[in-house]
């Protein structure tokens, strides 16, 4: 179903078009990983007429997408260097500075 909602053009109510088919062999798209996901079960399928244990195979989805999670989002997040706490003393002595040269009118 994804890919069929993928592969539609949009119109508006006069015709035009808005938004045209997605291209389905886009390197490292949605359109891919659907693609792969398709590929990997009917192998899966096909292995399992001869073991019952080829329905293993699968667990490799939620290993790459824990992989894929782990290089792009949770890895650079907890190994990202700490700010310097020398950058937050000079905005605390910026602001200090500016507060004194502020100038006061007095009616």
């Amino acid at each position: 179903m994804a890919m069929k909602a993928m592969s539609r053009p949009q119109y508006d109510a006069g015709g035009n078009l808005l938004d045209p088919v997605t291209d389905l062999n886009i390197e490292k798209g949605l359109a891919e990983y659907l693609k792969d996901l398709i590929i990997l079960t009917s192998i899966v399928q096909v292995l399992a007429v001869f073991s019952n244990y080829f329905w293993l195979l699968l667990l490799a989805i939620p290993a790459y997408v824990f992989y894929l999670l782990w290089t792009n989002f949770l890895g650079p997040w907890f190994f990202a260097p700490a700010p310097e706490e020398g950058d937050a003393e000079d905005n605390k002595s910026k602001k200090k500075e500016r507060r004194q040269t502020k100038r006061v009118y007095v009616k």
